[in-house]
């Protein structure tokens, strides 16, 4: 082992070259009886780290910052600064990574309030003196690893968050550019419209001005869930007629449940039926729901949507006919970007859409779930609360 001396820094530092062997990490040791000192560098070097020594609480301060060590062996009886408070500025440290390298004290101050405090400190482990120069090789083998496992888990978090970032960031984008576009589509069909001959041809900008209005009100919804989700509102709620909401779904959902062979059916709500919601969010939520359902159903079947309601609470269901989602995939259906195995392949979709939905219900104040189907397929219920009072 070649070695470096600074006595007047209080510093030594044993170094091994590079090329003869990788390093398990570097360890700062911070004890002021060199003999000690000495016999821990020679046996952790032994086994592979690279060793910093400081005699005194100062220079171990300095070191702390200067070599980042993955592992502080820490005396507590130290010259100008105790072990107790280089543990607390250790801790205190500006630099997070540095705040939290692991520590292990080492002391013959053998008391369990001596332990306790060490441990209330920010201490990781603790070993009374005399100790086992073999048990304090095996800490610190142990409490590095631990460490090198936290810091990639922790890596691999970040990466996903900003990739989720960046994901919701170009979504943001598209959905402001799908607004823009759809006004000009919007536009035209209206002029279309107004100049088509026959009625084929206007049915057809008709029909391609109501979706494009509803795609343009649709964005500004979704960009308003975006504010709901990343604040953490809750939307303000208003009576909303279940009449008017369903029959707007049917009619924009049409085309493509006809294309299918997909018909609706159900208990359909009256004028009278009423809920506490906002409205264009459960818009929002029922256009996700219901083209989930079309999408998801076998052809040549039927999407049945029912209402049920209470003195304090009304149910919207959706159930459909399709293949239906697995036990162990029913709790995580309305997870961010989750897809089932059996679909990811198989339909089109972000595994946005039921997320998108959980999230407007209960800024709504209601709750959601899926369960199995009467038929076997995926049935969707919203509760939502119920006006109080007199009915307008």
């Amino acid at each position: 082992m070649t070695t470096m001396l600074a006595e007047s820094t209080g510093v030594r530092t044993a170094a091994v070259s590079e090329e003869t062997r990788p390093s398990k990490g570097r360890i700062l040791v911070v004890e002021d009886e060199r003999e000690l000192a000495e016999i821990l560098e020679y046996n952790l070097d032994r086994r592979g780290f690279d060793i910093v020594t400081a005699y005194d609480g100062l220079s171990a301060c300095r070191l702390v910052g200067s070599h980042q060590p993955d592992l502080v062996l820490l005396d507590i009886l130290l010259p100008d600064l105790d072990g107790w408070e280089i543990c607390r500025l250790i801790r205190g440290h500006q630099n997070a990574f540095v705040a939290q390298t692991p520590i292990l004290m080492m002391t013959a101050l053998g008391t369990q309030n001596d332990k306790l405090k060490g441990l209330q400190l920010g201490a990781d482990d603790y070993v009374a003196k005399p100790y086992s120069v073999r048990e304090i090789c095996a800490k610190a083998e142990s409490m590095i690893a631990r460490r090198r496992r936290h810091l990639q888990v922790s890596e691999e978090l970040q990466k996903a968050r900003r990739r989720e970032l960046l994901q919701a960031d170009i979504q943001y984008l598209l959905l402001h550019e799908m607004r823009n576009q759809l006004v000009i589509i919007g536009g035209f069909s209206q002029i279309l419209e107004q100049r088509a001959e026959g009625e084929s041809l206007g049915r057809y900008a008709r029909t391609i001005d109501r979706s494009a209005r509803y795609l343009r009100d649709l964005s500004n919804d979704f960009l308003f869930m975006r504010q709901v989700e990343d604040q953490g509102l809750q939307l303000p709620q208003e009576i909303c007629r279940l009449e008017e909401l369903f029959a707007e779904m049917v009619i924009l959902f049409a085309e493509s449940a006809q294309a299918r062979g997909i018909t609706f059916s159900g208990n359909w709500p009256q004028a009278e039926a009423l809920c506490l919601a906002h409205a264009p969010a459960l818009r929002v939520v029922l256009s996700s729901l219901l083209d989930n359902a079309i999408k998801y159903s076998d052809p040549d079947t039927v999407v049945t949507l029912n209402l049920r309601e209470s003195d304090d609470a009304v149910y919207i269901e959706i159930d459909d006919q399709g293949r239906g989602i697995a036990d162990e995939e029913m709790e995580r259906i309305f997870d961010r970007f989750f897809r089932g195995d059996g679909t990811a392949d198989k339909v089109p979709g972000s595994g946005l859409g039921l997320y998108m939905a959980r999230v407007l219900v209960e800024a709504m104040g209601g709750s959601i779930r899926a369960r199995r189907g009467k038929s076997g397929g995926t049935c969707m219920e919203i509760q939502l609360l119920a006006p109080v009072g007199d009915r307008p």
